[in-house]
């Protein structure tokens, strides 16, 4: 703002006031300054926006800027219920890190009535807050009706799709992938990929597109899938029996207790007779195959939208970036290699 205030030939306060858009400057001082500030490429220091905003409050936190998480459910922390407690887990590794890089988290909702999408700008912005985290939205939750141009924003996981901001997620494709190589480098040779279609659709296809690509290499060792949408024990049981399987690749815990439970009903010893795995494995469970980095994925999240804060790049991208952190394999049940 002095180099700004230098070039115009009037004082620094000068400057802070146009471009505040303080009426009591003249109108023409005002468009002067502000244009003389967009050549020169001035762009405000969100951080120094958000001290003076809590001076101004006269109630400073001591715990740094505030990063928003914004999600879509009834209440601002409903989005943490998930199953077996992954996005609780990302939560409390995002508060640790932001805490280091002198940030501070506070949720927020977009389902509340009372406030609305354009009264909760207002309440981020008088507060300082320049940087928002979308969390993980239910899969209904394809599109939310939200001004971003005054803000820096992240979204975890794939399952927002408009506006398609930058985003932080797993790496579906590379995660199918690594669970295939350990089962075919353990002799399994009849592999099975079960899947839900909302499951895949919220994952938008990545793990059955890496199915796909190795069913189309060896068809033989990659059977046909079953993608259901709604659960059925025959089929499943008439499935297994066609492809005399020998594993079965599974998307999410639920899916893998339901398929368990039915193949030990009808006969099976696991793992002797097959191994069963899955791609969604978590911290407190005991099941084979894949467990996400939910810690890496938080760190990711909260480091892209500090640099894009910090460098005040605001807005919906042109083109939005995609940081896709691997999982890695777990030895548990229900799994042993073959012969």
């Amino acid at each position: 703002m002095a180099d700004i205030a230098q070039a115009a030939g009037v004082h620094q306060s000068t400057v802070s006031r146009a471009l505040r858009g303080d009426p009591a400057l003249p109108k023409t001082t005002r468009q002067r300054v502000r244009a003389l500030a967009e050549e020169m490429g001035y762009r405000p220091n969100p951080l120094v926006s958000a001290l003076i905003a809590e001076r101004k409050r006269g109630r400073p936190s001591g715990h740094g800027s505030v990063l928003a998480v914004l999600s879509a459910g009834k209440t601002p922390t409903d989005w943490r219920s998930s199953p077996q407690g992954s996005y609780a887990h990302i939560f409390q590794f995002m508060e640790t890190h932001a805490h280091r890089l002198g940030y501070r988290l506070e949720e927020f909702t977009l389902a509340d009535a009372k406030v609305g999408p354009e009264r909760l700008k207002q309440i981020l912005l008088s507060r300082g807050i320049r940087g928002i985290l979308l969390a993980p939205m239910p899969f209904e939750t394809q599109e939310i009706d939200f001004d971003f141009r005054e803000f820096a924003a992240v979204a975890l996981r794939l399952y927002l799709q408009r506006p398609l901001l930058d985003r932080v997620t797993p790496d579906y494709f590379s995660v199918m992938n690594t669970a295939l190589e350990k089962l075919k480098s353990t002799g399994h040779g009849r592999i099975g990929f079960l899947c839900n279609t909302e499951v895949d659709e919220r994952v938008r296809h990545r793990s059955l597109g890496a199915y796909l690509v190795n069913r189309q290499s060896a068809p033989t060792h990659f059977r046909k899938p079953l993608m259901y949408e709604e659960w059925s024990d025959g089929d499943f049981i008439a499935w297994v029996r066609k492809g005399k399987l020998d594993a079965i690749v599974t998307s999410i815990y639920p899916q893998y207790l339901r398929a368990q439970q039915c193949l030990e009903k009808n006969g099976w010893t696991l793992p002797r007779d097959l191994s069963l795995i899955s791609l969604d494995c978590h911290a407190q469970t005991h099941e084979a195959g894949m467990v996400h980095n939910l810690e890496q994925e938080a760190i990711s999240a909260i480091n892209f939208l500090a640099r894009k804060v910090e460098s005040a790049d605001f807005g919906v991208p042109e083109q939005s970036c995609r940081l896709s952190i691997p999982g890695q394999w777990r030895e548990g049940e229900l799994f042993a290699p073959r012969g």
